[in-house]
C-alpha cells in the first residue's frame, strides 16, 4: 500500500506507506484522521477522532520501532480529548513522552524502561465524572516504574476525595501506597486507607474506616484488612498468598463481620483468583448463629456477566440441620473444583 483513504460514515483517515506482513514483517505508516468514528468497524467504540498518526517498526519479536500520535478536539466514549505521544521500542528498551487532557484531568507517562531508565506515571482528575461514567470525586496519583522489560518494579502512590461509586457508595477519602515487582521474590508492600463510607441500604453496611496492609513477596504475602462499620461492628479479614501462573493463589485464615450480619469464618480455606474464574473452599462459617458448609467455583461469561462455572463444581446439594441458637441452616455441600 503506499496511498489510502478510508471512509467510516462521515469521517476518514488518508494513510500513506507501506505494511509488510512477510519477510521482514515491517510497518511504515503515517497519515491523519478528522471525525473518525471506529464504532463503524468495531461495534460500541465510541470514537469522534483528530489527529495524526506516524508508525515505523517491526511487527514481530523484538519489536522495535517508534510510534508518534497526536489528537485535537477528539472524543472517546463521549469524553473530550486532546493529547499527543511518542513512543519507542528497541534492544530490550521502552522510551515514551504521553500527555493525554480530558477536560480539567491530564495523564502524563515521561521517561523509559531498561539501560537503567525509570518510566513516571501522573494521573490528576479534579472531576472523575468527566473521565468514567457512574464515578465521582477527586483522584491524584503517580507512580514510578523502573527495572527491565521483563522484571519491572513500581512504586506509587494514590490518594482519592469525595468518591461517588455505583450502587450509591460514597467515600470521604482513600490513600494507598504499594511498592512491587513482576518477579516471583520481588519485596511487595501495600497499605490503603479509606475513611468515611456511606452506602444507600444505610450505616449497617457502610464503613467509618478501614486499613490494608500488605507484606512479604509477589508470590507469597500476608494480607490484613481490618475496619469498624458505621454501627462500630469489627471487620478483619487476613489472607496469605501470591501470584503465581497467571492467578493469584492462596487461602483466607480468618473472616469476621459483626452485626447484623454475625458473619465468623471458622476453618481456614483456599482461594484462587484469575482473569475468568474465582475458586473458594471448602470452606465453614457461622452466619447469625447458623452454621454451613460450602465450596464454590466462580466463572465469568463471554458478556463478562459472572455465574456458577458448572464445568468444575457441577453438583450441589443442601441438608437442613439445626444451627446454634436454635436458628435454621442449611449445610451445602460442593463437589470440589478442579
Amino acid at each position: 500500500m503506499t496511498q489510502a483513504r478510508l471512509r467510516l460514515g462521515d469521517g476518514r483517515a488518508d494513510l500513506r506507506g507501506r505494511i509488510e506482513l512477510g519477510g521482514a514483517q515491517s510497518v511504515q505508516l503515517s497519515g491523519s484522521f478528522k471525525n473518525l468514528d471506529l464504532a463503524q468497524l468495531v461495534r460500541g467504540l465510541d470514537t469522534h477522532l483528530n489527529g495524526t498518526l506516524d508508525i515505523d517498526g517491526r511487527l514481530r519479536k523484538p519489536f522495535t520501532g517508534r510510534a508518534r500520535f497526536a489528537l485535537d478536539e477528539s472524543r472517546i466514549a463521549g469524553r473530550a480529548i486532546n493529547g499527543r505521544g511518542t513512543l519507542e521500542t528497541g534492544d530490550r528498551r521502552l522510551d515514551a513522552d504521553i500527555e493525554l487532557r480530558s477536560g480539567a484531568s491530564r495523564l502524563t507517562a515521561l521517561g523509559g524502561l531498561g539501560a537503567g531508565r525509570d518510566l513516571k506515571l501522573a494521573l490528576v482528575s479534579p472531576d472523575v465524572a468527566t473521565l468514567v461514567t457512574g464515578y465521582g470525586g477527586q483522584v491524584d496519583a503517580s507512580a514510578t516504574v523502573w527495572g527491565e522489560l521483563d522484571a519491572a518494579r513500581i512504586d506509587g502512590t494514590i490518594a482519592a476525595k469525595n468518591l461517588q461509586l455505583p450502587g450509591g457508595h460514597r467515600i470521604a477519602s482513600a490513600v494507598a501506597a504499594f511498592r512491587g515487582g513482576l518477579a516471583a521474590g520481588e519485596p511487595l508492600a501495600i497499605t490503603a486507607d479509606i475513611t468515611g463510607h456511606s452506602s444507600s441500604t444505610g450505616p449497617q453496611a457502610s464503613i467509618a474506616g478501614a486499613t490494608l496492609v500488605v507484606r512479604g513477596t509477589t508470590a507469597s504475602a500476608m494480607l490484613e484488612l481490618t475496619g469498624t462499620t458505621a454501627i462500630q461492628q469489627p471487620i478483619r479479614i487476613v489472607a496469605h498468598g501470591g501470584i503465581k501462573d497467571q492467578a493469584w493463589r492462596g487461602s483466607i485464615a480468618a473472616v469476621e463481620v459483626g452485626a447484623p450480619l454475625d458473619l465468623l469464618m471458622r476453618t481456614s480455606t483456599s482461594l484462587m483468583i484469575s482473569a475468568d474464574a474465582v475458586s473458594l473452599g471448602p470452606a465453614e462459617f457461622s452466619l447469625r448463629g447458623a452454621r454451613f458448609h460450602d465450596s464454590s467455583c466462580i466463572g465469568a461469561t463471554a458478556g463478562g456477566a459472572r455465574q456458577d462455572a458448572s464445568k468444575s463444581c457441577s453438583r450441589r446439594h443442601w441438608t437442613p440441620r439445626r444451627g446454634r441458637r436454635g436458628a435454621s441452616c442449611a449445610a451445602a455441600q460442593a463437589t470440589a473444583c478442579h
